[in-house]
């Protein structure tokens, strides 16, 4: 095993992972989709990965994506959807339980529990909860087969207008999807 993660707690400095396999992974408006974060079965708690301590750890998502592969054969894995856990757990009025679960074929695998998220309207909740905060840490997907992470902050928009004429193409903001993906096409095709 790579990195063995605690068995009787998940640490605040671990990243966590929730798996994606829809497409479009982003909504109408370039915002992951909510319902990546949503499990209709309410009795369940919501299933993610340990990807690592301080950061998301190559050599356990090289481990893991076969699996993840596996696991839902109907839609192809598209990675996960980053969440650090200290975004978590601080602060402690909206904390959320987290418990190292791991299983015969993932010892990396834990769940978010979802306790006082038992009904539909409550759950949604936390699904839009956890889509905030995976957006302002950051988001891992797979690019092309290959395992990537990409820093997922809103485009800078300018906000001043000059008056000075130039021949110059205008700048323009591009969707969060392209600010992703563009980091990772071969260099000179952005």
């Amino acid at each position: 095993m790579v990195w063995t993660p605690n068995s009787s707690e998940v640490r605040k400095s671990e990243i966590l992972g929730r798996r994606v396999y829809m497409a479009p992974v982003f909504d109408a408006s370039d915002r992951l989709r909510v319902d990546h974060f949503y499990d209709n079965r309410l009795e369940n708690d919501l299933s993610v990965d340990r990807l690592g301590e301080g950061q998301a750890l190559a050599k356990v998502k090289v481990q893991l994506a076969p699996k993840a592969k596996e696991d839902n054969a109907a839609h192809p894995f598209k990675g996960w959807a980053g969440l650090k856990v200290k975004s978590l757990v601080v602060p402690a009025k909206t904390a959320v339980s987290l418990l190292p679960t791991p299983l015969v074929d993932n010892a990396y695998h834990a769940d978010i529990s979802r306790e006082d998220y038992r009904t539909a309207s409550a759950a949604y909740a936390l699904a839009f909860r956890l889509r905030e905060v995976s957006e302002s840490d950051f988001t891992e997907l797979l690019v092309d087969g290959n395992i990537a992470v990409a820093d997922v902050k809103p485009v800078e928009v300018a906000t001043e207008v000059s008056a000075n004429v130039t021949t110059e193409a205008p700048q323009i903001a591009l969707p969060r999807w392209w600010a992703i993906f563009s980091k990772f096409l071969p260099s000179g095709k952005s």
